[in-house]
């Protein structure tokens, strides 16, 4: 299966706040992402997970190596891209509905024609009956769900996930994380998911790329193999726990 994303010795500095020194954030990042697969970035602490991110989403520029996508080469934001990020950033003045289909309205391509796909991917996400509100209507984690809504609505190939669940209650985020599982296998997209909680990323992923301390080098990239589809009951599994102390080790050992 062929790499939708690859990152080749990647190197990224950025300048902090006030123009302080420049920061090392990335230095020789190797990794790839299957088509269809699901792979998570951990590491400790602003190690950098979230700057690489924007960088496979074109929104930071890289300093050395490079990041292919669909093997081309990353210059800015692209179509095949779209970003689910940690605050809903959901358009306050505007419905749901509305909000999901803004992507797709930036664009120019929504037609009256892609109303029952819209449909479907607002059944998908669990948004049925909510078209009609406003953001502050909605819990956050309803908030998130049609945030996920609006990046799937342009029908990227790669799905880019910034902690997308870290702003919800527990109960609440360990039901996003079972109905994302859904959700990828529904659609086929390629996930990256950057999170701080490494049984999330254990229970969702294919893959995880364990990151050191800043600047983040890749530690090690831990295979998951666990099987699928997977419920609350694999993610209290010991199975999921051996991974998370494996991953905890490799984190802990890399300061």
């Amino acid at each position: 299966m062929q790499s939708k994303i690859s990152a080749r010795d990647v190197t990224i500095i950025y300048r902090g706040k006030l123009d302080r020194e420049p920061v090392l954030a990335c230095h020789g990042i190797d990794f790839d992402v299957q088509e269809r697969s699901f792979v998570s970035i951990v590491g400790p602490s602003g190690c950098g997970k979230t700057t690489l991110l924007y960088a496979v989403d074109g929104l930071l520029p890289v300093n050395g190596g490079e990041i292919l996508v669909n093997n081309r080469r990353v210059k800015g934001p692209g179509t095949d891209r779209a970003m689910v990020f940690q605050s809903a950033s959901l358009l306050p003045w505007t419905t749901v509905w509305s909000n999901i289909i803004y992507g797709l309205k930036l664009k120019g391509d929504f037609q009256e024609e892609k109303t029952a796909a819209i449909e479907s991917l607002v059944d998908l996400v669990g948004l049925r009956g909510f078209e009609r509100r406003y953001p502050s209507e909605l819990s956050g984690g309803m908030q998130q769900r049609a945030n996920l809504a609006r990046a799937l609505a342009v029908d990227p190939d790669i799905l880019l996930l910034d902690e997308p669940f870290a702003s919800v209650d527990a109960q609440t985020r360990e039901k996003l994380q079972v109905e994302l599982t859904e959700i990828w296998a529904r659609t086929h997209k390629t996930m990256l998911f950057v999170t701080h909680d490494i049984a999330e990323a254990v229970f969702l992923s294919d893959r995880v790329v364990v990151l050191t301390a800043r600047p983040a080098r890749v530690r090690e990239i831990v295979e998951i193999a666990i099987p699928r589809p997977r419920s609350l009951e694999t993610k209290h599994s010991s199975l999921v726990q051996d991974y998370v102390r494996q991953i905890w080790s490799l984190i802990e050992t890399s300061n």
